[in-house]
């Protein structure tokens, strides 16, 4: 197994506005046609999220396909973190569970209970759809899984669920050692050296990488622990991590399933939200030291995002900013009865959803649906397809899923840094090359740079290859 793993627990590229997309190249669309994106192989929220914050009033159907269902967890359980209702949780506590939960091997053991108290909900959402249909939740559709699917999903959250002290059921500390130990053979007792290799002469030549401070990268390299924003333990396994493989056992020749941590182990969850910001003050330094790191862009970012997602609710917002307010006076002895009776309601509440937008979770097998079933023909408005899910562009069958007008976003290779300069770009080549023989034209973007030979990668290139169809 490569650094990269066989499962991508995060992105391998920033965040990209897919609405922003199609409101720039698709001017004929009106906020009363309906948007249906698909995300292949995304390995995370990110794209829904930055894509949320164009929605405007467009219905938006975002049809979600990955390989392995444990992504589909993931994406239920960190989004239902961003919805949840304000008088639960504000924009700090938000914005730092999911970063905790999205790159933490080891959390906190708040942060389990969390995971646990939610899996008791998600049970019944996927083994009853008709209680998600009528729950705050009901922007999440697994209607479309097999249940074969939706069983295996229950199991998952059985797991995530079990309360347990001495870490049998996922050693995540002995497994990342196993992870590493595979990958550097002999090389593992010099590991760190590799991990200096690997920052000083691959990561930050990548535009705004510099930012992904080298001390936390390393510890990150070694331990899994990717975001430590408080100044607490985080010693307990984070269970959302973990999944299973088939091996073959050595001694008797028999397949085995195995859980483990199976995600990579050389880039980091630092590039989907860490490294780009609005605000360039974040990027300044001193001393040619930077002022900030990853790490805090990656909040600010979330906090951000969270803000601008619970701005599109229908909330009166003021209301609960007045009684988390009073909420914090409550340290002591008498609660205010009346207040609390008044506000009943608003404590309640467990989520906020949003109008016209809709997740729907795809079977695994679904591109089988797409070549021999006409349901999605002629059907998506944005296809985006991350770098390990390019081999379906060679496919003139999967054309047939856009419409007449329609994009294509394909994420490159740049933050592959296992991979050599020369193969980076040639995976950019071929991502141009199968869209363009399928009546697909580049979109220019502001920051394209000029080809390089094969031996030089511009390592300031594009994350993202954007792809307008020009004919049926």
């Amino acid at each position: 197994m490569d650094g990269f793993g066989n499962i991508n627990w995060w992105g391998f590229s920033p965040s990209i506005d897919l609405i922003k997309i199609i409101n720039e190249n698709l001017p004929n669309k009106t906020d009363e046609d309906p948007l249906n994106i698909l995300l292949v192989n995304s390995g995370d929220q990110r794209l829904i999220l930055d894509s949320l914050k164009s929605k405007s009033k467009k219905k938006v159907n975002f049809y979600i396909s990955e390989k392995m269902l444990e992504l589909y967890a993931r994406d239920l359980l960190l989004l239902s973190i961003i919805f949840e209702h304000p008088s639960k949780s504000g924009i700090q506590e938000k914005s730092e569970n999911f970063l905790e939960i999205y790159g933490n091997l080891f959390i906190r053991e708040n942060t389990a209970n969390i995971i646990q108290q939610k899996s008791n909900e998600f049970i019944k959402f996927i083994t009853d759809l008709d209680y998600l249909a009528k729950s705050r939740l009901k922007m999440f559709d697994f209607s479309l899984l097999k249940y074969k699917e939706r069983d295996f999903l229950e199991g998952i959250f059985k797991f995530w669920r079990i309360k347990e002290k001495n870490k049998e059921y996922f050693p995540a500390d002995k497994c990342w050692d196993v992870r590493l130990r595979t990958y550097f053979g002999i090389r593992y007792d010099s590991r760190s050296n590799a991990y200096d290799w690997d920052y000083s002469m691959k990561l930050i030549d990548r535009k705004n990488c510099s930012i992904i401070n080298h001390k936390i990268y390393s510890k990150w390299r070694d331990t899994g622990t990717a975001f430590e924003l408080r100044d607490t333990n985080y010693d307990t396994p984070n269970k959302t991590l973990a999944s299973g493989m088939i091996f073959n056992d050595p001694r008797s020749g028999d397949k085995a399933s195995r859980r483990g941590y199976f995600g990579d182990i050389i880039v980091g969850p630092y590039l989907t939200y860490g490294i780009e910001h609005v605000n360039l003050d974040y990027f300044k330094k001193v001393n040619d030291v930077h002022r900030y790191t990853a790490m805090d862009i990656s909040k600010a970012n979330m906090e951000n995002l969270c803000e601008k997602i619970l701005n599109l609710s229908e909330l009166d917002l003021g209301r609960y900013k007045n009684l988390d307010d009073e909420l914090k006076k409550m340290k002591i002895v008498e609660v205010d009865e009346e207040m609390l009776e008044e506000n009943k309601t608003l404590i309640e509440e467990d989520y906020f959803e949003l109008e016209n937008v809709k997740f729907i979770f795809l079977p695994l097998t679904v591109f089988q649906d797409f070549t021999q079933k006409s349901k999605y023909d002629n059907f998506f408005d944005l296809v985006f397809m991350a770098n390990s899910a390019a081999g379906h562009l060679q496919d003139q069958s999967f054309y047939k899923i856009l419409k007449t007008y329609s994009i294509i976003v394909t994420e490159t290779a740049k933050f592959m840094i296992e991979m050599k300069n020369e193969q980076i770009n040639g995976f950019s080549k071929r991502l141009r090359e199968m869209c363009t023989e399928n009546g697909f034209k580049e979109i220019e973007q502001v920051e394209s740079k000029p080809k390089l030979d094969d031996k030089e990668i511009d390592l300031e290139h594009l994350n993202h290859f954007i792809f307008r169809k020009i004919s049926n």
